[in-house]
């Protein structure tokens, strides 16, 4: 299967959805690093809980499109700057 046709799953675009959200994340908490600081203990545990999940559901996506599809977007962004 070549690269182009993984690009219409829809396991592809969950995935660059989900590390979309991750940078949003990672901006976001930069931004705020003072209030996040000093927020309760179980926003914190919240807080850390979700951006967890959505870290580990963002590998699992990774382990998908490699399993299933022989794709990996590591491999073809390397490839495609050594070439």
């Amino acid at each position: 299967m070549d690269s182009e046709s993984v690009l219409l799953k829809p396991t592809f675009y969950a995935l660059v959805i989900t590390g979309i959200l991750i940078l949003i994340i990672i901006i976001l908490f930069i931004i705020n690093h003072k209030k996040i600081i000093k927020a309760h203990v179980l926003s914190l545990i919240l807080l850390c809980g979700i951006t967890g999940n959505l870290i580990a559901n963002h590998g699992n996506l990774h382990h998908i499109l490699e399993r299933d599809y022989n794709y990996n977007p590591l491999k073809v962004t390397y490839n495609y700057f050594n070439t």
